[in-house]
């Protein structure tokens, strides 16, 4: 066989062997990328589910406060009415 054609063939052979394991190696970097990419979106979805509880008890926080001040504001007004009177008598 001549020597060329024998180191083509070698060359050949380890080409094809090199990419059969590039091959293999991307796959598997992108199995790594996807498992990671997943990992993420778990800690994303648990992060907003956190955000939306924080979110929801501080907006329920909020309003409950809302309403301790428009019940103390009648309460004063209606203070104020009766000293009113009070003074007026």
């Amino acid at each position: 066989m001549d020597p060329t054609v024998l180191a083509f063939a070698q060359w050949l052979s380890y080409f094809r062997a090199s990419s059969e394991e590039e091959k293999r190696d991307t796959a598997a970097a992108v199995r790594q990328c996807g498992r990671e990419a997943k990992i993420q979106r778990t800690a994303v979805d648990l992060l907003r589910r956190d955000l939306n509880t924080v979110s929801t008890t501080w907006q329920q926080q909020f309003e409950a406060a809302y309403k301790a001040l428009e019940m103390a504001s009648k309460d004063i007004a209606a203070l104020k009415k009766s000293r009113n009177k009070f003074e007026d008598v």
